[in-house]
């Protein structure tokens, strides 16, 4: 009863079309928020919903697989968005909505692989704007001389809140790429970016795309894993050991794929400690990065491996991700011969038959 009454209210103030399966918007459409916004928010003429509502200050909208929905002034658009592969979600504030321009609003959708095509409204044209996805790095996005940032987000569905902000790119307009420390990471295709996770030792792992690495953007993880339960179930190599924790899971997703290989090999740090070498009984010298190859349920050496014992730190290339861990070649310790009483018995006398060999020759030497 109360969507119906809701829609008859809708007929009478927003000029649209009632459809089989949408809501399509034939003139631009006040959005009557509580309280009211300044300047007035509208839903521009050829938007597209499922379905929508309006309550006190949030504006919650279904748009369509390829169908677009734009909230914007009489003058320029604040916020366009056009979903590819599904439906999508908006939640929208308007405690978020100042000056005319949106700074947050959240999308969600029960596609995990869902693209959309996002435009938003910035208040200075020609500037560079940083856009994050709950709280992380997404990019660097510059407005047009019309004062729009246009993007698409690739990097998976479940509920992700979108910020924008006037921030400067560093290095005189060079773009940021971005780096995160909490073992997980969002990477543009045009920037590239860092991930970094710190075991429980305090040892570091890292991984660097560098731009064009990967196709639209990953979301990338790395998950370190329990020593005792990886070499139970994945046994290592004869006569080696992974130094103290360092075995971690790589993850890179495009949507809800994995993504298999990479346009450009990544490279991969990890860091160690000499007690981690010393307690594991391995050669330094021989110390590698390996990886769990699921086809031949093997540990593969990434051939690239190099190992700086200056630094500490081992990097290799990557072509794809998997698990990942730094082994080194256990040090033989060759054990002392044991001999047996008939054994040292005959040695005695060897010594004894040379000591009288050299008396007597000592004895010749004196009489002379």
């Amino acid at each position: 009863m109360t969507k119906y009454t809701f829609l008859i209210v809708t007929l009478l103030l927003l000029p649209l079309t009632v459809l089989a399966a949408n809501v399509q918007f034939t003139a631009d459409s006040i959005v009557e928020f509580s309280p009211s916004v300044t300047p007035t928010l509208y839903i521009l003429s050829g938007s597209e919903a499922d379905q929508f509502t309006i309550s006190g200050s949030t504006l919650t909208v279904d748009i369509p697989d390829s169908s677009t929905f734009t909230l914007g002034t009489t003058s320029y658009k604040v916020l366009r968005l056009t979903p590819s592969g599904g439906t999508i979600s908006l939640t929208f504030n308007s405690d978020y909505y100042s000056s005319g321009y949106a700074s947050q609003w959240t999308l969600g959708s029960s596609t995990s692989n869902t693209q959309v095509s996002i435009l938003i409204g910035a208040s200075q044209p020609n500037s560079s704007y940083l856009v994050k996805v709950d709280g992380l790095d997404y990019g660097y996005f510059d407005a047009n001389s019309s004062g729009e940032v246009t993007l698409t987000y690739t990097a998976g569905f479940s509920n992700k809140t979108f910020t924008i902000e006037r921030k400067d790119r560093l290095g005189g307009g060079i773009p940021l790429p971005p780096v995160s420390t909490t073992c997980q990471g969002n990477i543009p295709e045009i920037l590239g970016g860092e991930v970094r996770c710190t075991f429980d030792s305090g040892q570091i792992v890292k991984v660097v795309f560098s731009p064009y690495s990967i196709k639209g953007t990953a979301v990338v993880k790395i998950e370190p894993q329990n020593k005792p339960e990886i070499i139970k179930n994945s046994p290592l190599p004869g006569n080696s050991q992974i130094i103290g924790d360092l075995v971690a899971d790589f993850i890179a997703l495009s949507g809800d794929k994995e993504l298999e290989k990479f346009e450009k090999e990544v490279p991969i740090t990890f860091t160690y400690l000499d007690n981690q070498v010393k307690e594991a009984k391995v050669n330094e010298k021989s110390l590698k990065i390996y990886f769990w190859d699921k086809t031949t349920s093997f540990w593969q050496v990434l051939p690239s491996s190099k190992v700086n014992m200056t630094t500490n730190s081992i990097t290799a290339n990557a072509p794809h991700f998997a698990l990942f861990s730094v082994i080194g070649e256990i040090i033989e310790e060759k054990p002392i011969p044991e001999m047996n009483i008939k054994q040292i018995l005959t040695k005695m006398i060897e010594i004894l038959t040379e000591l009288i060999k050299l008396y007597t020759q000592l004895i010749s030497l004196l009489k002379s």
